[in-house]
């Protein structure tokens, strides 16, 4: 199948890449193209925010009223009934600020080059460091490339995910020693830019009783906390947190803000799918679908914490479980999926009951369905990609671990 996979992973590239040289050739100086659609369609909003940093006063980042003239102002071709809304803390404006004195297709231009740095340089830490991804790197490192979640969602679309999918990644990867969890717990605290990213992670390691994670995790906290003080005072810091709970309550109920449920993989937008928008029996479901999975998740935590073997199994879960046990969570976001089935991949030598064939059949839906959940989900109401992570965390949480069923193979190792 490697031929199979690399022929299919470098003819989505080059259509992608192809079609973003296309909507940047056509793009006017707004960044409209040609195709009717807007250049990194996200990217103008982290644009808008700094911009507003470089010529309004700092307090006026998070005023909807403002922060939508702006917006207008600088992208007169969006619709005027539709808004982008900049949810993010204030020192990801200031991240922004440089990009933002640049012509809009310049600053985008840029932050692809970022992004993608950011996601490879993640994606290439992985594969050195799994045995699993090194028997065949080139194939997995296309294949992540090519992963609808990153390469149209998060890197054509202007996101930012491929930060927390680095930071992520690199906590991971400090995490394997003692001497360096401090360290891990520091890289993990850079992912409160979007505080969805740390709803499964945090719990996992409080249950784990890594205390030096969660310090670093305090002190970057803490760190990110006075920089953004810093760059807008605590009137800007508390418009954050207002404009912070305002999004939640659009997220969780009706609200003046539309949201796209359909662009949104976390079971809360599942459930408001399913049931044709927010109400009781959905919040019920919701609650019960959360509940259940974080629990069984924490146990097998305190099952498998002091277990080497099970290091990466613990990891897959929280890479596979965090974009589904949230409030709202992008299909941008899904990019820690890939990250979620490589170390489960390569944890399975620990579970005797796992098949090869049942893991490769995991492997294809994970990869396959993101590019069909979307129109599936506006046309049906049903978010695939919802429902297989949500099946996929189920069946490592159920698999028989136990060191008594693992299987010597001739060379001594372990299946």
């Amino acid at each position: 199948m490697r031929n199979r996979i690399r022929f299919i992973a470098i003819v989505i590239l080059i259509v992608c890449v192809a079609l973003l040289i296309v909507s940047y050739i056509s793009a006017n100086g707004r960044g409209r193209t040609s195709f009717g659609t807007d250049l990194g369609a996200d990217h103008a909003g982290f644009y808008t925010a700094g911009w507003m940093l470089n010529h309004y006063p700092a307090t006026a980042l998070y005023d909807r009223e403002t922060q939508n003239r702006v917006h207008h102002e600088l992208h007169p071709h969006v619709p005027a009934d539709e808004e982008l809304p900049y949810v993010y803390p204030p020192f990801v404006a200031v991240v922004f600020q440089p990009l933002a004195r640049l012509p809009y297709g310049w600053s985008f231009g840029i932050w692809l080059v970022i992004s993608l740095a950011f996601y490879a340089g993640g994606s290439l830490i992985l594969i050195r460091h799994l045995p699993f991804a090194r028997r065949d790197p080139w194939t997995v490192l296309l294949a992540m490339l090519s992963f609808e979640p990153f390469v149209m969602e998060c890197w054509q679309g202007g996101q930012v995910s491929s930060v927390g999918f680095f930071c992520l990644i690199v906590a991971w990867y400090l995490d394997r020693r003692p001497e360096s969890r401090f360290a891990s717990g520091l890289v993990l605290g850079m992912c409160i830019y979007k505080p969805t990213l740390l709803v499964v992670a945090l719990p996992v390691l409080l249950v784990a009783r890594r205390w030096r994670n969660l310090l670093g995790v305090l002190t970057s906290g803490v760190a990110l906390g006075l920089l953004s003080l810093l760059a807008v005072g605590s009137d800007g810091c508390a418009a954050f947190v207002d404009k912070l709970l305002a999004f939640s309550r659009t997220a969780t109920d009706a609200g003046s803000l539309e949201l796209r449920t359909f662009k949104y993989i976390d079971l809360n937008a599942a459930t408001r799918l399913l049931f044709g928008g927010p109400g009781t029996g959905q919040r019920v479901v919701f609650m019960v679908l959360v509940l259940s999975t974080l629990g069984i998740i924490l146990m097998r935590t305190a099952r498998w914490a002091n277990d080497g073997d099970r290091r990466n199994l613990i990891w897959a879960l929280v890479f596979l479980a965090t974009p589904i046990l949230n409030l709202y969570v992008g299909i941008y976001d899904g990019v820690l999926v890939a990250v979620g089935t490589l170390l489960l991949a390569d944890a399975a030598a620990a579970m005797s009951s796992l098949r090869r064939e049942t893991l490769l059949a995991w492997l294809a839906a994970i990869y396959l369905v993101p590019w069909i959940t979307q129109p599936i989900a506006k046309l049906a109401g049903v978010q695939l990609f919802s429902v297989l992570l949500l099946a996929l965390v189920w069946w490592v949480c159920v698999q028989k671990t136990g060191d008594h069923e693992r299987r010597p193979l001739p060379d001594g190792r372990c299946s």
